[in-house]
């Protein structure tokens, strides 16, 4: 997801124009990219204080988003405040209907946030949305993935699939494709708990899941003896499962 703020904030920098109020809107930009949230933030309300309807009121009210998307959380709560604020600042900025391609990336950011608060089916939609207006085929490779890593977590296998594979074969070699074949072909899910360069602390950690009542698997990848929960047959059961380890294992993820 960093890559994919990354290379929007790209392309609203070169899309400004000479005056002054799109200069100060790069400004924000920059300073999004250095990971200065709050100068960011002040700098898209500054614009808007001013021209809340000017032409870079759009791109402003992005910045102000993305601001609060990327900004770090301290906790769950905090992070449920800050993505309320980016989509209502995302939901303004396409109130304005903004030319492409500023509206394909204000789409895109609502699916992102979206996908932060696991809200799949939302994610597809807005993602879907954006996909066709996007202007640099690495970005749209990653929306696609991220359309299929979704109807994925839904339990849309084959539609799943059916994206990886088009992300492989029209942007390959690119970490999307890379992403899309590892997930390519799923049909169960694992919370992995740990990888351990020691095979005898991979079986401490299987021990302990055991202890509390969870299946247990260890399997090696490269030099790391890895262990994990599973196999389940949704991602909402890894979930699940996922919820209940949190305490011991706050680090775990879900694969695939």
């Amino acid at each position: 997801m960093r890559q994919l703020a990354i290379l929007c904030l790209m392309l609203l920098l070169t899309g400004c124009t000479e005056n002054q109020p799109a200069a100060n809107i790069g400004q924000g930009y920059h300073a999004l990219e250095g990971g200065q949230y709050d100068e960011a933030r002040v700098t898209a309300d500054a614009y808007l204080d001013k021209s809340p309807r000017g032409a870079e009121a759009a791109s402003a009210l992005y910045l102000k988003g993305r601001s609060f998307e990327q900004r770090p959380k301290l906790n769950r709560d905090e992070a449920a405040r800050d993505w309320d604020k980016a989509s209502a600042s995302y939901n303004e900025a396409a109130k304005l209907n903004p030319p492409e391609p500023l509206r394909s990336y204000i789409y895109s950011s609502q699916a992102n946030v979206a996908f932060l608060r696991e809200d799949f089916l939302t994610a597809v939609e807005q993602w879907t949305s954006s996909y066709a207006g996007m202007d640099k085929d690495y970005v749209r490779g990653w929306v696609l993935y991220r359309i299929g890593l979704c109807q994925q977590r839904l339990g849309r296998l084959d539609q799943a699939d059916h994206n990886f594979a088009i992300v492989m074969q029209q942007y390959p070699n690119t970490e999307p494709a890379k992403l899309a074949s590892e997930h390519r072909g799923a049909r169960s899910f694992y919370v992995q708990v740990g990888a351990f360069s020691s095979p005898a602390n991979a079986e401490k950690a299987l021990n302990e899941l055991r202890a509390l009542g969870v299946t247990g698997t260890r399997f090696i990848d490269g030099s790391m003896h890895v262990a994990r929960a599973g196999p389940y047959p949704t991602w909402q059961a890894a979930r699940t499962v996922k919820q209940k380890l949190a305490d011991k294992y706050p680090k775990a993820i879900i694969q695939p």
